[in-house]
């Protein structure tokens, strides 16, 4: 039997903010997707990213403009990698 899907919503006065299993790669892919249809149908969204290991005192920020499906892709693809990498460090 399949494990589910696990997200956490917080809300704020000033921002919605979804987290993910870091081990569900469906549920993360099928999220980045979506950040592709919304950008086909509505236009550029900027992205801000940050990781880094618990272990860890330094955290990386990264802001980036998505402008059409494919930029996405790539990002989508950015993620998969960087997910890899997170993961061993954990």
């Amino acid at each position: 039997m399949k494990e589910r899907g696990h997200i956490s919503l917080s809300i704020s006065d000033r921002s919605f903010n979804i987290d993910l299993g870091l081990n569900d790669d469906e549920l993360i892919g099928a999220f980045l997707t979506m950040l592709a249809i919304y950008v086909k149908k509505r236009g550029p969204i900027k992205v801000t990213y940050s990781y880094g290991s618990s272990l860890s005192s330094s955290t990386q920020i990264i802001t980036k403009l998505l402008s059409n499906p494919e930029q996405v892709e790539r990002f989508k693809e950015e993620m998969k990698q960087l997910l890899q990498v997170v993961r061993k460090s954990a």
